[in-house]
């Protein structure tokens, strides 16, 4: 059998998808899509904004810190201020791929729309309760 790699299959699918008329207008009128779609690229937005813009900021800020010298006046608030904005990101991220998998399993599926708005409404819930939950040993 054909093993394709998955982005390389992405790219052949939505190809094929574009081809074909009738699912092209379907797939145009199909909220559940656009929902996703949006959601898609709000989490590489957030990505993006991370990678790019605040951890670039933040191993600035801490490169400024030797080992046998205080810290600098004023570092620890700043860090702590970028780490803050950081960890909202992230619940947000969270929030985003759960939205897409909620939509993407409505796409196969095809619950009820009442359904689907509970879903995304838990996953907010989740993803404030974990963006609320302290983090004591950070990543570990």
């Amino acid at each position: 059998s054909l093993h394709l790699p998955p982005m390389l299959g992405y790219l052949v699918t939505g190809v094929l998808l574009v081809l074909d008329r009738s699912s092209l207008s379907v797939a145009m009128r199909s909220w559940t899509l656009w929902v996703k779609f949006g959601a898609s690229v709000a989490l590489f937005g957030f990505l993006s904004y991370v990678h790019f813009y605040l951890q670039p900021r933040i191993e600035g800020l801490i490169s400024q810190v030797k080992p046998d010298q205080p810290l600098p006046q004023g570092l620890a608030p700043r860090v702590g201020a970028l780490r803050l904005r950081r960890k909202r990101i992230s619940a947000l991220c969270l929030f985003t791929v759960l939205t897409a998998v909620a939509m993407g399993a409505r796409m196969l599926t095809d619950y009820p729309v009442w359904l689907a708005l509970v879903f995304v409404a838990a996953i907010a819930v989740f993803a404030y309760r974990t963006f609320k939950s302290p983090l004591p040993y950070g990543w570990f």
